[in-house]
């Protein structure tokens, strides 16, 4: 019989920019939004992702997006209200209902 290994416990430091106001409205492909109220996030999604996306539904039935929340460039913003009111219709975002875990 083996012995079974004891985990090596790993120390991971995570530095990530919270931004809170004057935040710059950038394009965007994919946006997710969570709120304490809701049991989804809402989605935003480019238009051109958006058929991309239903073609790959279409001949694949399923697809995985994923995203990683620690590669460069992922932009977190608070409060919930977003910098512009117009910041999701300027950057032809479309809104979504989350459907799935």
């Amino acid at each position: 019989m083996g012995r079974k290994k004891k985990p090596v416990e790993q120390e991971i430091t995570v530095r990530q920019d919270v931004v809170t106001s004057g935040a710059v409205g950038q394009s965007f492909d994919l946006m997710l939004r969570f709120t304490d109220s809701a049991l989804q996030p809402e989605l935003y999604m480019d238009e051109l992702v958006k058929l991309i996306i239903e073609g790959l539904m279409d001949q694949y039935g399923t697809i995985v997006v994923k995203v990683n929340w620690f590669a460069d460039g992922l932009q977190v913003i608070v409060p919930e209200k977003l910098p512009a009111q117009d910041f999701l219709n300027a950057q032809e975002g479309h809104s979504e209902a989350a459907t799935g875990t």
